[in-house]
């Protein structure tokens, strides 16, 4: 690695790794205030759980993020040089692929993310990997959003990879990274939110049959198996892990 190349993977480190201390700020710190602490009365009744925070469950919980948030700016890092070296597929002009391509790079990306974070999250049940990589993310039995990025370093850089991982074969314009690594944050707040926020309408307008809500996550949190999924319902219904009763218990939960 040249000197140039050096001075460039360390900005992007640096960069990256305030973005996303920004981002967990946001959609944990600040979510779980919102939700946990500010909120605890008003929002009573759409809590999942009865039972609220332990003080320990928070410290481990922030410690654990902080060495993601490091995990992730290093991924970034690395993705640079495999970028320079032409490994991985990132560009800035819009045009270079057409207008719709970034749209239809994003589909791919959430797509592909949901598969892949559902078979690396089954992988990670498997005994003996779970105990050593995922029990760190499953001490939170009742999460909070301050989970949003919890985890054993090796799990944090399993759920790091999928951006290079998809740049590898699909190319993706920096604004699309971007966006969908907010995108994917947001959806993991909600998931581990400890709060169903979805109204009637979100099973009125059929969203319940593919989307997952915060209770599908929440329910994996409690049982310690089953719902894998992330976005979407897809493969927990196909590969027969969802919980039974799913659909009949966001129906009781969700308020008309």
């Amino acid at each position: 690695m040249n000197e140039q190349l050096l001075r460039e993977a360390i900005k992007m480190f640096n960069i990256q790794s305030v973005m996303q201390l920004i981002r967990y700020l946001l959609l944990g710190v600040l979510v779980f205030w919102f939700f946990w602490i500010h909120g605890k009365e008003k929002f009573k009744s759409k809590k999942i759980q009865k039972a609220y925070f332990l003080k320990s469950q928070i410290k481990v919980e922030l410690m654990q993020s902080m060495v993601t948030v490091v995990i992730f700016g290093f991924i970034a890092a690395l993705s640079h040089v495999a970028h320079k070296a032409g490994y991985l597929h990132f560009y800035k002009d819009f045009n270079h692929y057409g207008p719709w391509y970034p749209f239809f790079s994003f589909f791919v990306l959430l797509v592909v993310h949901d598969a892949y974070f559902y078979w690396t999250h089954r992988l990670l049940h498997v005994p003996g990997l779970y105990e050593r990589f995922h029990l760190a993310h499953h001490t939170s039995y009742n999460p909070t959003p301050l989970v949003l990025y919890s985890f054993h370093p090796v799990e944090a850089a399993i759920n790091g990879a999928i951006i290079p991982f998809v740049a590898i074969f699909c190319p993706l314009h920096i604004s699309v990274v971007a966006f969908f690594t907010f995108y994917s944050a947001i959806f993991n707040s909600i998931a581990h939110l400890g709060y169903e926020i979805y109204g009637r309408w979100f099973i009125k307008l059929g969203f319940s049959k593919w989307v997952t809500a915060s209770l599908h996550h929440n329910l994996h949190h409690q049982t310690f198996k089953d719902n894998y999924g992330f976005y979407f319902r897809f493969w927990d219904r196909l590969m027969g892990t969802e919980v039974k009763d799913y659909d009949q218990r966001l129906g009781e939960m969700i308020q008309p």
